[in-house]
């Protein structure tokens, strides 16, 4: 069974991290030995070695100068000002990262373990158990793709919907009870590994995967290249939604997107006035859209770039990149069909086939047609 490397926080040299509380046992193991903690430490790594403030130290010699730390205890993430502390299974580490400036937290934690967490934070709760059991398959799978993908880098996924929302030690039992029906089972595709590429809601036709996720080798296969009809998701409260956003933000974002990429032809817009599709895929989804200023001027950007273009929106990120928008008066409003890319399993659709009594390999044969379910590792116990 393999180990999932979730980052949860990047800090900077002047930052630090609160770990544990007053009634815990923190174990740190480093390149030179173990030191053994009482109560929350202090964790902060100025001038290139790490400082722990807290009852059981110094931290010293050649521990303090290592590239990482790993923290055996409780697993406690005090919560910010007004939130509960988060329990986190497994264990913590906190890294240089090769390349990049600061350090990282990170929570490594065997893949069952790791999964009701995901559960839990991706699903409502009292939603069926064909679909939770089906999530926890496609959960499972992305999180072993992101792991043999990553084997060279720090971490393999965050706890953020970046990847997949992650929050810690699970509570809901129907959670727990997915993990344990699916036990080490994943999605292949002529025995390879699939990718288990899931959305809040597709919002009626589905993405293809090497235009939503990427041009990979691993994302051009039957099982990923959209599901078929009847339509699932249509009574998903974010089946189609509108969005009013002042003209000036958006072309403000824009261009502060297009610096960060060094994406030029963006910079010849003066301002918005219109966003419509451009191209679509197959199933007709919008692949690229077209945005046009004022003067007439012309650039295509695909739907996910403008996406990320205007994640900083005031506003809140757009929900979709599959939206059109135009121009009222000083704003631009825009209407959108779907929550996130749309590849693969869409969550509300598959809580309302759970709904109708569909099985969970009903489930995974409509959101990934030609995938097969195969065990790879089980007995798993709970702590």
């Amino acid at each position: 069974m393999p180990h999932v490397r979730v980052l949860l926080q990047r800090l900077h040299d002047g930052d630090h991290v609160v770990l544990g509380n007053a009634e815990q046992h923190l174990q740190v193991v480093s390149t030179s030995g173990d030191s053994t903690w009482r109560g929350a430490v202090r964790i902060s790594r100025p001038d290139d070695h790490w400082i722990i403030e807290g009852d059981g130290g110094p931290l010293s010699g050649r521990a303090a100068e290592s590239m990482s730390l790993d923290l055996f205890g409780d697993g406690v993430l005090p919560g910010a000002k007004g939130e509960p502390d988060r329990r986190y299974p497994g264990q913590f580490r906190v890294v240089v990262t090769d390349g990049v400036e600061g350090w990282s937290l990170i929570n490594v934690v065997t893949m069952e373990q790791y999964l009701p967490g995901v559960l839990q934070a991706e699903l409502f709760a009292g939603w069926p158990a064909a679909t939770f059991e089906a999530q926890a398959v496609a959960a499972r799978s992305f999180a072993t793709m992101q792991v043999l993908q990553r084997s060279h880098a720090a971490w393999d996924v965050t706890d953020t919907p970046a990847t997949q929302a992650y929050m810690g030690h699970a509570t809901n039992d129907e959670a727990w009870a997915a993990v344990d029906a699916t036990e080490g089972q994943l999605l292949l595709f002529n025995d390879a590994l699939v990718p288990g590429y899931f959305s809040s809601c597709c919002g009626g036709l589905p993405a293809v995967g090497v235009d939503a996720v990427g041009p990979h080798e691993a994302n051009a296969i039957a099982p990923l290249a959209g599901h078929g009809s009847p339509i699932q998701c249509s009574d998903a409260p974010v089946y189609a939604w509108t969005r009013t956003v002042p003209a000036e933000g958006v072309h403000e974002a824009l261009q502060k997107w297009a610096v960060e990429t060094g994406t030029s032809d963006i910079g010849r817009l003066q301002g918005v006035e219109q966003i419509e599709s451009a191209a679509h895929n197959p199933h007709g989804r919008a692949t690229m859209l077209r945005i046009t200023d004022r003067g007439g001027n012309e650039i295509v950007l695909t739907c996910g770039n403008l996406v990320s273009a205007l994640a900083s929106l005031p506003q809140g990120p757009l929900m979709s990149g599959w939206c059109t928008g135009v121009r009222q008066g000083d704003d631009i409003v825009f209407e959108g069909r779907g929550y996130g890319h749309g590849a693969g399993l869409c969550q509300y659709g598959a809580a309302r086939m759970g709904r109708r009594g569909r099985s969970t390999r009903q489930i995974i044969d409509f959101y990934y047609p030609g995938a097969v379910i195969e065990q790879r590792w089980g007995d798993r116990r709970r702590d």
